[in-house]
């Protein structure tokens, strides 16, 4: 708890401290691998977070989680065959994962290869009805129109949260809405999120 606490302060330092703590006592525990692998990506020592995510897939290989969690580590180091091969694998053990669809999207896009990146945006605009990847998805398709309806709909639900709303922000800038994007980041800062 005193780990998510400093987290939220930005201080990502003690946060470490906190969270190896927890690991020690528990190594066990993939909330705690979790956790030291998100400090150590905010603190940019992606070795670090990579030497974790490997850890925790080896400790649990049948979990979707741990795929997508190593997946994204590879893609923060830009190693993005290395991030495709996990997303693949995760998305084998659960079709209907939203997220590691649109980051393999991406992944795809990255290294150049927009067919394979549309055919995942395709699946996330049909499957993913009402979540952020469906706006991303719509925008990557050139569905503009279609996009901003649904990204400001999903900026009025009841039920938003942080991340999502700082997605909202990423999607209002992708649509070249500067100002409703700086807008709700603002909104995130008067909240306390620093997670930028």
């Amino acid at each position: 708890i005193l780990s998510d606490l400093y987290q939220d302060f930005g201080d990502y330092e003690m946060a470490l401290q906190h969270a190896q703590s927890a690991y020690e006592a528990d190594t066990t525990e993939l909330d705690y691998l979790a956790d030291l692998i998100y400090i150590y990506s905010e603190l940019n020592r992606l070795d670090d977070a990579l030497t974790i995510a490997e850890k925790m897939v080896a400790q649990s290989p049948d979990q979707v989680g741990t795929y997508i969690t190593r997946a994204d580590v590879h893609f923060d180091m830009e190693q993005y065959d290395k991030a495709l091969e996990d997303y693949d694998t995760s998305i084998a053990l659960k079709s209907s994962n939203h997220y590691a669809r649109f980051r393999r999207a991406y992944s795809h896009l990255l290294l150049g290869d927009t067919t394979k990146a549309h055919k995942d945006f395709q699946r996330n605009l049909q499957d993913a009805e009402g979540e952020i990847e469906q706006v991303f998805a719509m925008i990557q398709l050139g569905m503009t129109e279609q996009a901003r309806t649904a990204v400001d709909s999903i900026l009025l639900a009841d039920s938003i949260y942080h991340y999502e709303r700082y997605n909202v922000a990423c999607c209002y800038a992708l649509l070249g809405e500067t100002e409703l994007a700086f807008a709700t980041l603002e909104e995130e800062l008067k909240d306390g999120y620093t997670h930028f």
